[in-house]
């Protein structure tokens, strides 16, 4: 006797469209509709076994022995993870407790004979009794396809070329490409009046007039900008951080030093990515043809990415290893963004660097700023409060 279940047992859209597209119209075996889409309980459990198959696997038969998971607490029940987790079953069953003898019915259907079992043939799922592990699990936080590819694309423009795409099978453009559609979710809108800290260590020149402290208070000369975490030598962007105790840290203020603080304000709203953020990462049901296991791995990494872009670097270090951040800033740039906002590793604040450049009055090439790329930062800030001191 063929046994049926139909569209008002289940509530995931996956299945219930693979019912309505494979199957034929009689009667529920368990919510006891009647005249209605239904299937196999054999041919839907073999769809669920294979959905299955593309996130988990059976925990006794890993490489990692059992007792490691299970101390982890990163082993599921099949009934877990379709009743809970992917939540497939719809209320109507579950009012009418029918959901148990479903499950173990779909699972026990579409497994393999015992003649099959008896000729040597294993079933992974145990009949519905396996318990489970999401693939890679032990490995994913730090093995990933999105850390590969940040650290071969770290390594390259480090050690291997640096201007120059001379690996033809994996282009610079190409590995930050996959990024996107993160930076879609950290863009942040920074409204106008907005307002950022500078500081500036032992300044050179004179601030009698608002038009000096301004010039003192902004990017540096291009012919002076040293290479930064977001800006390589000759490169000149404006630093700011949104509070002044993060600014003194970043320029290493210290007792008798001569400093000035310009405390400046946006003058039109800007459009940022925000680095400090750790975007929501959809990984989307099992059932659906689009489910990409991936992106269980770009959740790890994008914690790590965050810290790894506002981590201490050694001075010595600095030249090569701002590389990697100066060239995702000016592939962000490239993008049409006017910044990046990220976490301070001097303190728990945040920095902002904006794309935004000096002004004509501090350029020896004045005959080439109507040609310039990227602004001048007065066209975007405007200084509100001037502090000099030791």
């Amino acid at each position: 006797m063929r046994v049926e279940c139909c569209v008002n047992c289940f509530c995931n859209p996956y299945i219930i469209q693979l019912i309505e597209t494979e199957g034929y119209v009689s009667d529920c075996s368990y919510c006891e509709s009647e005249n209605i889409e239904v299937l196999s309980v054999e041919a839907l459990g073999d769809f669920i076994r294979k959905c299955l198959s593309k996130a988990y696997k059976n925990a006794t038969t890993d490489d990692i022995p059992y007792y490691v998971y299970e101390k982890s607490n990163k082993v599921y029940t099949i009934e877990e993870v379709l009743r809970w987790d992917e939540e497939i079953f719809s209320g109507n069953l579950e009012n009418n407790g029918r959901v148990e003898s479903l499950l173990s019915d779909l699972m026990k259907e579409s497994g393999p004979s015992l003649r099959d079992i008896a000729q040597g043939e294993d079933d992974e799922f145990e009949g519905g009794d396996a318990l489970l592990i999401l693939k890679d699990s032990f490995f994913i936080s730090d093995y990933n396809q999105y850390q590969y590819d940040w650290e071969d694309f770290t390594y390259t423009v480090k050690h291997v070329n640096r201007f120059f795409d001379v690996k033809g099978d994996r282009k610079r453009e190409d590995l930050l490409r996959r990024f996107d559609q993160f930076f879609e979710q950290m863009t942040k809108e920074i409204p106008n009046g907005h307002l950022f800290w500078r500081g500036r260590l032992n300044p050179t020149g004179q601030y009698e007039t608002i038009l000096q402290k301004t010039m003192e208070c902004g990017p540096p000369p291009r012919n002076k900008a040293t290479s930064l975490r977001m800006n390589p030598a000759g490169i000149s962007y404006f630093y700011g951080a949104e509070d002044i105790e993060t600014s003194s840290k970043e320029i290493r203020d210290s007792d008798g030093s001569l400093t000035i603080y310009g405390l400046f304000e946006t003058k039109k709203s800007l459009r940022i990515v925000d680095l400090s953020e750790i975007p929501y990462v959809h990984i989307g049901s099992i059932f659906s043809s689009e489910y990409n296991h991936e992106l269980h791995g770009a959740k790890h990494f994008l914690r790590s990415f965050r810290n790894e872009i506002s981590k201490p670097i050694n001075e010595e270090e600095a030249q090569i290893e701002y590389l990697p951040t100066q060239i995702l800033t000016e592939y962000i740039r490239l993008k049409g963004y006017d910044g990046v906002r990220y976490g301070s590793s001097l303190t728990t604040g945040f920095n902002i660097t904006l794309f935004c450049g000096p002004s004509k009055e501090l350029q020896e090439d004045d005959w080439v700023i109507e040609n310039l790329q990227i602004p001048i930062f007065t066209e975007w800030l405007k200084l509100i409060n001037f502090q000099a001191g030791k």
